[in-house]
């Protein structure tokens, strides 16, 4: 799961069908919410990091992914309030 090199990462940007500043925004989004994720809280920065990258880079991450989400954790919120 590493990205090895700026190569590859470089490369990998080139082939997506999204843009590089769209990939930014999912990126983050997604580092949002794995650190609010219980079974992500013990990894590290880079560990996350390069989790994040590889989901958003091979697609495993969307918009709509993280939309839903959002959805979820916000009724979770809610509910244990």
């Amino acid at each position: 799961m590493k990205l090895c090199n700026k190569y590859t990462l470089d490369f990998n940007i080139s082939r997506s069908s999204i843009g590089k500043y769209e990939m930014i925004q999912l990126a983050l989004d997604w580092v949002d919410i794995l650190k609010k994720s219980d079974s992500y809280k013990n990894l590290t920065q880079v560990e996350i990091i390069n989790k994040v990258l590889y989901d958003v880079l091979f697609g495993i991450v969307t918009k709509d992914n993280l939309k839903e989400l959002n959805i979820k954790m916000k009724k979770k919120d809610t509910k244990s309030k």
